[in-house]
């Protein structure tokens, strides 16, 4: 793939070795993050835990903790199988997504985008904070966002030129999909019925596209029963993202108001910035789409069709719209946002003026790239580095202490600890949300002259900080004689009188 990626760039010459530039530049960043090893931080540790102790045949509801496609996991799974369990190795797959994704970019950049829009386009996504991040988090996002790419740039090349061996391959690529990302079926969604479109208008054979829609469905439908439904109809997962789902329909006008702020959420998300900049982006994305559908409309409702689809089901309850669950909008939002500023800057006499749009919309993102080569992380979801702690903690605890470790470190905790080989029984939490009594009653049965307690993923509640909370009752009755504070993770060690 890079070497046809190395000729296709070779003969576009100066420009195109800026975009090679800019494709390098955004692996090297890929890379550093995914070198920094940082600890597994809540959700991943849930999802490793799975794998670790399932066989792959109980990997999926009821045993399943976290929401994952199966094929994902199935990956996963094969893949510390070889290598081991460390971060490095549940990483691998979302980096070699992430890094696939640059070049299926850009290649969707030539087919929908000018010279000078297609720089722009693959600066902002190779620079983006979040999609370095999630290169290296061991969760479908990444993979989310290369197979989406995948899948449109599959579309494209059979709507250009339809023959019956794409079709058969989109037709495959479509039913294995789904089984690793599901989002992929927002695109298949909102493809097939322009497959049978475009048939019907050229008089050309409905039952072959019908076959394939039919085989999708099919897919889907399996990985649903199998995989999803379980998931999707938990009032706990449904209350926890109730402010992620689209009103509709629409009564207030706060109602209106949440697409609003939702879209500048995810392009302040997107490119790590201020507000100011964040409306810029908006009003150059909602520009750029009107452009794109100008140029092709056939094109830019499969690059944007899938928004709408994923809305649609938000509506219903039945996907959020937020942050990291959308970061397969990514492509879509950027391809936009370059269009838009290329149509205000058409005018080869405005060359300055797409400097300066440019300048501002990376401004961020290339300040968080200067994050990584100073040796820091990029972080989007906190930072919780409880290796680190255990690794330290592992040296500190004597025969007889007891050690408890709050709910939201659990995970996390139980990962390192079988990593570090450390048998020191670990009291788990359970998980007592806004239950103050509950919780410091759970800590008053521990018998010890001496207590660890071991937090990360603090819940703020109704009652504040647990945290605090737990401290300061243990205080009342002992005395904390040391501690371990890493980022994100916490150990106290309580002397009782």
């Amino acid at each position: 793939m890079f070497t046809k990626l190395r000729s296709l760039l070779a003969r576009g010459g100066g420009h195109d070795t800026l975009l090679f530039v800019v494709l390098a530049g955004g692996a090297v960043l890929r890379l550093a993050q995914y070198a920094r090893a940082r600890s597994l931080w809540l959700d991943e540790a849930m999802l490793a835990n799975n794998v670790i102790e399932l066989p792959l045949t109980r990997l999926m509801p009821p045993h399943l903790i976290k929401v994952a496609p199966l094929g994902f996991l199935a990956a996963e799974k094969l893949v510390i199988g070889i290598l081991g369990t460390s971060e490095i190795a549940f990483r691998l797959i979302p980096l070699l997504a992430a890094l696939g994704s640059l070049v299926l970019l850009y290649v969707a950049s030539r087919q929908l985008l000018d010279q000078r829009e297609r720089l722009l386009a693959l600066a902002i996504f190779a620079l983006s904070p979040p999609l370095i991040y999630f290169a290296s988090e061991a969760k479908p996002y990444s993979s989310d966002v290369f197979i989406t790419l995948a899948l449109t740039i599959a579309v494209l090349y059979y709507l250009r030129a339809p023959s019956g061996r794409l079709l058969v391959g989109l037709g495959a690529a479509g039913v294995i999909a789904v089984w690793f990302s599901y989002p992929a079926i927002f695109l298949l969604a909102v493809v097939g019925p322009i497959m049978l479109w475009i048939d019907r208008t050229q008089s050309r054979p409905l039952w072959p596209v019908l076959a394939v829609g039919a085989s999708w469905v099919a897919s889907f439908v399996g990985c649903y029963e199998l995989t999803m439904r379980d998931f999707a109809t938990q009032e706990s997962l449904v209350s926890y993202w109730s402010s992620a789902f689209a009103p509709f329909p629409p009564l207030a006008w706060s109602d209106l108001a949440w697409y609003g702020d939702r879209f500048s959420d995810l392009f302040d998300e997107l490119l790590g910035t201020a507000k100011s900049i964040t409306g810029l982006a908006l009003f150059l994305a909602v520009v750029g789409a009107v452009r794109m559908w100008k140029r092709r409309r056939v094109e830019a409702l499969v690059v944007l069709g899938p928004l709408g689809a994923t809305l649609i089901a938000s509506m219903a309850q039945r996907y959020p719209v937020e942050g990291r669950v959308v970061l397969f909008w990514c492509p879509a939002l950027v391809l936009c946002l370059a269009a838009g500023a290329g149509s205000l800057t058409s005018d080869t006499r405005l060359r300055w003026v797409t400097a300066l749009l440019a300048a501002m919309l990376l401004l961020a993102p290339v300040e968080s790239a200067f994050t990584l080569a100073k040796g820091r992380t990029i972080n989007v979801e906190p930072a919780e580095e409880m290796g680190p702690l255990l690794q330290e903690l592992v040296h500190r605890v004597k025969t007889g202490d007891a050690v408890y470790v709050y709910y939201g470190a659990q995970s996390a905790a139980s990962y390192y600890a079988r990593r570090l080989g450390w048998n020191h029984r670990l009291h788990l939490g359970k998980r007592h949300r806004d239950d103050p009594e509950s919780l410091l009653l759970e800590i008053d049965r521990l018998r010890a002259d001496r207590l660890w307690l071991i937090f990360s993923h603090v819940h703020h509640g109704t009652h504040g900080n647990e945290k605090r909370l737990i401290l300061d009752h243990v205080k009342r009755r002992g005395r904390i004689i040391q501690r371990i504070q890493k980022p994100g993770a916490w150990a106290f060690c309580v002397a009782f009188e």
